[in-house]
């Protein structure tokens, strides 16, 4: 029922690190990185990773037609309502996307406990939901798990500020972009 530190690590996009950054994740001992993006995301913002490293792509991609028009009418209009959309998500990841998810638990089987780092863009959806239902494989309880989901926010409310203040700035003030907090952090 416990977990053995330094083992997984869960993350958002990996495209901005320094090379500070890496040197921090060579000392960690990182043989692999589990990365749920699109094949879209991969291209537009390559992950630096040391040559030590093993890309494990398990592309996950699910934006069903119209969503980014209906968000960003929606969102310009005052209409959006976001209260279901992220557990819609969490559906269609157990539904849809099986494959990736039992490819995901073979690399932790085969990898011979080598310390790994998984990611997505965000590090919440896609990644998150990998890192809750490692955490319950492994035996922890479900108060552990959402736990330790729920430090997502206190992680990235510093991002999250700045995200809202530039969606503010670039509607000149004429949205509300608190209806997209629940969208860029997370619940239980």
């Amino acid at each position: 029922k416990t977990v053995k530190w330094g083992k997984v690590y869960r993350s958002d996009n990996l495209h901005s690190l320094t090379d500070e950054d890496l040197k921090y994740m060579e000392r960690l001992n990182l043989k692999s990185v589990v990365d749920f993006r699109s094949d879209e995301e991969r291209n537009e913002e390559p992950d630096r990773l040391t040559p030590d490293m093993t890309p494990i792509l398990l592309p996950i991609k699910f934006e069903p037609e119209g969503v980014t028009e209906n968000l960003t009418r929606d969102l310009t209009f005052g209409n959006l309502d976001s209260s279901n959309l992220l557990r819609d998500f969490n559906i269609i990841l157990v539904k849809e996307f099986t494959e990736e998810y039992r490819e995901f638990f073979r690399h932790i089987v085969d990898n011979g406990g080598e310390p790994f780092v998984l990611h997505c863009t965000a590090g919440k959806d896609r990644a998150g939901f990998a890192a809750a239902i490692t955490l319950i494989a492994l035996g922890v309880s479900r108060d552990v798990v959402i736990e330790d989901y729920m430090k997502t926010n206190s992680f990235t409310k510093e991002r999250i500020e700045e995200i809202l203040d530039q969606i503010k700035l670039m509607s000149l003030y004429q949205t509300d972009p608190e209806v997209l907090r629940p969208l860029l952090g997370v619940e239980q």
